[in-house]
């Protein structure tokens, strides 16, 4: 069965007690119907709740199809039905004022319209080429000093270095007199990513629609961790997931859905148990390092910019799909397959 965009109308004004709201929709074409009324609480403290009851009617009918009485607990009472391919016409949508004094009510009444919406599903191992294409060119690079860590985006996206700092670590061990104290001072020194990893993700509870994942490599020779202390990171990976979505017509991931994992171990390099020890194996520095990360990560992919940069990169290349003019409806990946339902402007 064919599949149409939503069109809806609304009304809104006052009602009387007993008093009843309509609205009607020309349906041309079969899928669901819903109706949504809404009115506010008189007061919170004691609860004054608005009831109301809400209707739906198939064309050339007097009687409802469906109805609920709703004690208006909550701000929205929704109603659900659907037309078949001979219920089109005028269907109608009333709601009637069951509480004991005049309240605003706003109906709508939302339909099948006349835009037909397209299906497209491909694997994700065709469509993981163009998420990689986008996000392959950024690179990380981890260092000591003010400012002078960075994530840099491909110059074509008009991002910039997103700058932060990584704080190094001091501690000083107490030593019996008359041996001097030992001062412990250690930084980070010139890691690089070396290559991002670019996949799309099924949905699951925590990502309803699937997402985004990318995971950036480092490299790690030499000793990453230097100061009175050298030290090598052993194992050190970043994973951001940016969880899917639809918005303005367009596949684009939730700025306040994105999770960020940076696990990294530390190896100290020839030194006595007794300072490891008392430095616990540089376990807060480790903290610090993940920390910073993360919380750079987590807040440059939810900025704005780099999520309209981002958006519009992948979009261009869906366009190679869907067409110039897609407008896309919904994206969801599950089982291994994207879904995009769209139409075309």
């Amino acid at each position: 069965m064919s599949e149409y965009l939503t069109e809806s109308v609304s009304i809104s004004r006052h009602l009387r007690p007993n008093e009843s709201l309509e609205i009607e929709a020309t349906v041309p074409n079969a899928g669901a119907i819903v109706a949504m009324t809404s009115a506010k609480w008189d007061r919170i403290f004691p609860p004054d709740p608005t009831k109301r009851l809400l209707e739906i009617y198939k064309p050339n009918t007097t009687s409802p199809i469906v109805s609920r009485l709703d004690g208006g607990f909550g701000i929205k009472t929704f109603l659900h039905s659907s037309a078949s391919a001979g219920d089109t016409g005028v269907w109608k949508a009333r709601v009637t004022n069951k509480e004991n004094s005049t309240e605003i009510f706003k109906l709508t009444l939302s339909y099948p319209g006349t835009t037909e919406i397209k299906t497209i599903q491909v694997p994700v191992s065709l469509i993981d080429a163009f998420v990689q294409q986008t996000l392959e060119q950024i690179t990380i690079h981890l260092t000591n000093g003010d400012n002078n860590s960075y994530i840099r985006f491909p110059a074509s996206m008009n991002v910039g270095d997103q700058h932060f700092t990584i704080p190094g670590y001091s501690k000083n061990i107490n030593m019996p007199w008359p041996v001097p104290d030992i001062k412990i001072r250690e930084h980070i020194s010139n890691i690089n990513s070396k290559s991002v990893d670019v996949a799309l993700g099924n949905r699951n509870s925590d990502f309803s629609n699937g997402y985004i994942d990318m995971n950036v490599v480092f490299e790690t020779s030499g000793h990453e961790i230097k100061g009175t202390l050298d030290a090598n990171i052993g194992h050190m990976d970043l994973t951001v997931k940016l969880g899917l979505t639809v918005e303005n017509r367009r596949v684009t991931y939730e700025d306040d859905n994105i999770e960020v994992d940076f696990p990294i171990t530390i190896d100290l390099v020839n030194v006595p148990d007794f300072i490891e020890d008392a430095v616990n194996g540089l376990t807060s520095f480790r903290k610090k390092i993940r920390n910073a990360v993360i919380a750079k990560i987590k807040s440059v992919f939810a900025a704005n910019s780099t999520r309209e940069a981002l958006s519009n990169a992948l979009n261009n290349q869906l366009r190679t799909l869907l067409g110039e003019n897609a407008q896309i409806v919904l994206a969801k990946v599950e089982n291994n397959t994207l879904t995009i339902k769209y139409y075309n402007s």
